[in-house]
C-alpha cells in the first residue's frame, strides 16, 4: 500500500479517549445486535405459535440486522482498532455492498410488512390468498434480489464506494462530482416510494381500526354487548400492527438524521466529522433496537427469551 493509497484508508487523528470510545461502543453494538437477533432466531425456531406468515418478514428484519452486526461492524472496530482500514479497495467495495445490500433489504422487509399488517386488517378475506408460503418466499427473493441488485450499482459504473476518515466505515459516495447523478436519482426515488407506501399502509389500518371501532361501539349502544363473532379482526392484529409500527418509527429516527446529511452532502454541504460519527453511531444503534422491542410488546417474544436465557445460565452454573 503506497503513501497516497495509506493516506485515503487512514483515519482522522483522534485523542486515545475518543478512540478508546469508539471501541466501546462500536463493540457493545455488534454484542447486543448479534445476540438479540440471535434470540428471534431462536424463539421462532422453539415456539410454534410464533412461525406466522408475519413473523417470516420479522424474522428476515432480524437477518439484515444480524448480518450487519456480523459482518459490516467488526470491520469497523478492526479500523478503530488498527487507526486505518487494513483491506485495500476490494474490501472497502465488500463493506460498501454489504452495507448498501442490508439497508436496502431492511427497508423492503418494512414495507412488506407495512403492505401485510395492512391486508391482514383492511382486506383480511384476502390475506390466506395472498400470503401463502410460497408467495411470502417469492417476496422475501425480490427484497434479496432488489437490495444487491440497488446496492451493486458502482460495479456497473453508477457512483463509486469510498472509504470515510471520520467514522471508519466504506459506503456509497453522496459527494458532488463522484456520485452518478442516475444513480442518486434511482437511490432516491427507491427511498421515498418506500416511505410513501409505508405511511399510506398505516393511514390505511389507523382509518380502518377507528371505523371497526366506532361500529362495535354503535352496536353495543344499541344491542348491548357484542359477540366476538362480530369482528372483523381481533385485538391481537391491532397490537402486532402498532407493535411493528413502533419498529419501523424506530428505525426512521435512527436513519432520518443521516438521512439528512446524505441529501445536503449532494449538495455540496459539509459535515463535520464529530457529527458523521454521531450519525453514524445512530444508524448502527437500528440493529439492536428491535428484539428490546419484542421483549416489551410481545408475551410470547418475552416469555420465550426468558426461557432461553434461564436455561443457558443454568447450564453455566458451576458443578459443585
Amino acid at each position: 500500500m503506497n503513501h497516497s493509497t495509506a493516506s485515503q484508508f487512514s483515519l482522522q487523528a483522534r485523542g486515545s479517549l475518543q478512540a478508546a470510545l469508539e471501541i466501546l461502543v462500536t463493540t457493545c453494538l455488534i454484542v447486543s445486535g448479534t445476540c438479540g437477533n440471535a434470540l428471534i432466531f431462536i424463539a421462532v425456531w422453539k415456539e410454534k405459535a410464533l412461525r406466522t406468515m408475519t413473523n417470516v418478514f420479522v424474522v428476515n428484519l432480524a437477518v439484515t440486522d444480524f448480518l450487519f452486526s456480523t459482518t459490516v461492524l467488526p470491520l469497523t472496530v478492526a479500523t478503530f482498532i488498527q487507526g486505518r482500514w487494513t483491506l485495500g479497495m476490494r474490501g472497502c467495495q465488500l463493506q460498501g455492498l454489504m452495507f448498501g445490500t442490508v439497508l436496502n433489504a431492511t427497508l423492503m422487509t418494512m414495507t412488506a410488512i407495512s403492505i401485510n399488517r395492512f391486508i391482514m386488517i383492511r382486506h383480511r378475506a384476502r390475506y390466506q390468498t395472498v400470503y401463502t408460503r410460497r408467495n411470502v418466499f417469492c417476496m422475501l427473493a425480490v427484497i434479496w434480489c432488489y437490495a444487491v441488485v440497488s446496492s451493486s450499482r458502482p460495479f456497473y459504473g453508477l457512483g463509486r464506494y469510498y472509504f470515510n476518515q471520520y467514522n471508519g466505515f466504506c459506503s456509497l459516495d453522496k459527494k458532488p462530482g463522484t456520485a452518478s447523478r442516475i444513480s442518486w436519482v434511482l437511490a432516491y426515488l427507491s427511498l421515498y416510494a418506500n416511505i410513501i407506501v409505508i405511511i399510506r399502509c398505516y393511514i390505511g389500518i389507523y382509518r380502518t381500526v377507528s371505523r371497526h371501532r366506532k361500529q362495535i361501539k354503535s352496536a353495543q349502544d344499541c344491542h348491548g354487548r357484542l359477540g366476538t363473532k362480530n369482528r372483523v379482526f381481533g385485538g391481537d392484529d391491532v397490537h402486532i400492527a402498532k407493535t411493528l409500527f413502533i419498529v419501523i418509527i424506530l428505525f426512521g429516527i435512527c436513519w432520518f438524521p443521516a438521512g439528512i446529511a446524505g441529501i445536503v452532502v449532494v449538495f455540496g454541504v459539509n459535515i463535520p466529522g464529530v457529527l458523521q460519527e454521531v450519525l453514524m453511531l445512530t444508524v448502527c444503534l437500528a440493529s439492536s433496537v428491535n428484539p428490546i422491542v419484542y421483549v416489551i410488546r410481545n408475551r410470547r417474544f418475552r416469555n420465550i427469551f426468558q426461557r432461553i436465557i434461564k436455561t443457558h445460565v443454568s447450564t453455566m452454573d458451576p458443578v459443585v
